[in-house]
């Protein structure tokens, strides 16, 4: 009886495939989006990685300015706001 009803479960996906063949553009476009999304991910990673080390560079050069009383206040308060920590200054550069 468990036969019977894979077997019935089983022509219903080849009737699900023969609509398939209706949308061949749509199938084209989950192939292409298979192709690509791994190229993506890594360059989003190493978009990810770069932005990363900006921010620390440009946190630790601005990091003289905001720690120096010659400079004005109110200069010195915004650098900190948007590059004083790490991660406020991968945020601004974001």
């Amino acid at each position: 009886m468990m036969r019977v009803v894979r077997t019935l479960k089983s022509f219903r996906s080849v009737r699900l495939l023969r609509t398939f063949r209706f949308v061949r553009g749509l199938r084209l476009l989950v192939q292409a989006c298979q192709c690509f999304l791994p190229s993506l991910c890594w360059s989003m990673v190493l978009l990810a990685v770069f932005m990363s080390m900006g921010a620390l560079v440009l946190g630790n050069l601005l990091l003289e300015f905001s720690q120096s009383d010659s400079e004005n206040l109110e200069d010195r308060q915004w650098v900190w706001l948007h590059y004083g920590t790490a991660y406020r200054a991968l945020y601004t550069l974001y």
